[in-house]
């Protein structure tokens, strides 16, 4: 890990974390999140209709490729050993989100969420 450093924090709130998402203490070498969402509204009392991922493009394109990472001779001088925050308050982490206390050396995530909306006067 690149400059280690203590991440101090003194209180943390997260209200919600839902779909592909996580809240992480520590130091992560490696993080991959990924969601597939597919969120259908029907003005309707019964859905009529099933839908699979398949039906749609969205979920079949592939992901634009990571560029290599650019490499930049630095040095840095840590004049604290320790990062400190008093409070976190998060309402939400959602759909492939990540909040992570700590160090993280690589990270990549995709979100893919496709709403379909189905009204009665467009039946």
């Amino acid at each position: 890990m690149l400059n280690r450093r203590l991440s101090e924090v003194g209180h943390v709130k997260v209200t919600s974390i839902l779909i592909a998402s996580g809240f992480y203490i520590g130091d992560t070498t490696r993080l991959q999140a990924n969601a597939n969402v597919l969120a259908v509204q029907e003005e309707t009392e019964v859905i009529t209709e099933k839908y699979e991922f398949e039906d749609f493009p969205i979920f079949k394109r592939a992901l634009p490729r990571h560029k290599p990472p650019i490499v930049i001779n630095s040095r840095f001088i840590d004049h604290r050993p320790v990062i400190h925050v008093d409070d976190v308050e998060i309402k939400g982490i959602s759909t492939s989100a990540t909040f992570q206390i700590g160090s993280l050396q690589h990270i990549s995530g995709s979100s893919r969420v496709k709403h379909v909306r189905i009204l009665r006067e467009e039946r």
